[in-house]
């Protein structure tokens, strides 16, 4: 390797050229592949609450978790009236009001366990679609590494293609030449038989 980065070979006295030298310009592959990754990351973080959207929303769906709760379990006291008013029978009332408590119960964790996924099912989407536009930039960015690779080796490529190409041709020829010689003696053989 000379000077300036070119790459020369010297073959029977005579210098030849091969190519120059690049290296590769990966600090600013590494510049735009963190500016690509910034602008996805925000692209799919823009679609996601802000901290105080996101508590506003936890805060109403417990909320409306707790009145449905409240409001079944509070109703069971209607049963109840109606067999102490002698409306209902004792166990007509006490199946009724039973019922609309276990519901009342079961209301909160249910509702709270149906928000937890909806937001789950939310943040995994988000999730898939971040880390589908990362695979893409991490690939982009493979295939430009291995471009300015090859970039950088094409000089030694083209060298051994050429100096493969010679050798190519010194064989041949010496090939030609070694069956002119055999030939040559085959005749002198002949001549001297005679």
């Amino acid at each position: 390797i000379g000077s300036g980065g070119k790459v020369s070979h010297s073959r029977h006295g005579v210098n030849r050229m091969v190519g120059t030298i690049s290296t590769p310009k990966f600090h600013r592959l590494e510049d735009e592949l963190r500016q690509a990754m910034t602008a996805a990351v925000q692209r799919a973080a823009r679609h996601l609450r802000n901290d105080s959207d996101n508590s506003d929303h936890v805060y109403k769906s417990l909320r409306q978790n707790a009145l449905v709760s409240a409001l079944l379990c509070g109703s069971a006291f209607g049963p109840v009236s109606a067999y102490l008013l002698e409306a209902l029978d004792f166990v007509p009332s006490l199946v009724a009001g039973t019922s609309l408590v276990a519901l009342g119960t079961l209301a909160l964790p249910l509702g709270n366990r149906n928000a937890s996924k909806s937001y789950k099912t939310e943040l995994m989407s988000h999730a898939t679609k971040l880390d589908e536009t990362l695979d893409t930039l991490f690939k982009d960015a493979i295939r430009r590494v291995a471009m300015q690779l090859s970039d950088g080796i094409s000089p030694y490529s083209r060298y051994v293609r050429t100096e493969g190409d010679l050798l190519n041709d010194l064989r041949g020829k010496m090939e030609r030449n070694a069956a002119s010689a055999h030939s040559l003696r085959n005749r002198i053989n002949k001549s001297f038989e005679l």
